[in-house]
């Protein structure tokens, strides 16, 4: 009988993941690792390539990069999104890392999608679950509201 696989070792085999390895927080090494993941990134994001139709016209299109993903940069630290949240937790200097990291990634997922880097659904998608945006409504009616109720109105 062929002996079960445990689930999703496979998939960890695929993407060169290695379970059971302890991650150890490397203080200085992994702050600078973390930085240069998203830094790396950024610095790949060239200018619009400017191209001429057929019919005359100019056209500039921007080449997309990589989209910034906190399991990206787990995976390229050899460790997971969880264990990057309890590196932040444990040590204040990564913690301060990990926030510049995140404000890369949202100036990243901000930058490409106002050039045309990302397509404008899933950049907005990804800007509210990656980065944390909502959308609001702004309530701006300002004065006071008096309500009259009858004598007769027994629900009042």
């Amino acid at each position: 009988m062929a002996k079960k696989q445990e689930p999703g070792v496979f998939r960890d085999e695929l993407l060169g993941n290695k379970r059971g390895k302890p991650s150890t927080y490397e203080g200085e090494e992994t702050c600078e690792a973390l930085m240069a993941f998203f830094l790396g990134i950024l610095h790949s994001i060239k200018e619009p390539e400017r191209v001429e139709t057929l019919q005359g016209s100019v056209n500039y299109v921007q080449k997309p990069v990589m989209v910034p993903t906190l399991a990206a940069a787990a995976r390229k630290l050899g460790t997971t999104v969880e264990t990057l949240h309890k590196w932040a937790a444990a040590n204040p200097e990564f913690d301060e890392t990990f926030k510049e990291a995140r404000d890369l990634q949202t100036h990243i997922m901000v930058t490409m999608s106002v050039m045309g880097g990302y397509a404008t659904a899933p950049g907005i998608f990804a800007l509210k679950n990656i980065c944390h945006w909502t959308d609001r409504v702004e309530n701006t009616q300002k004065g006071a509201v008096n309500l009259f109720f009858d004598a007769q109105d027994e629900n009042a």
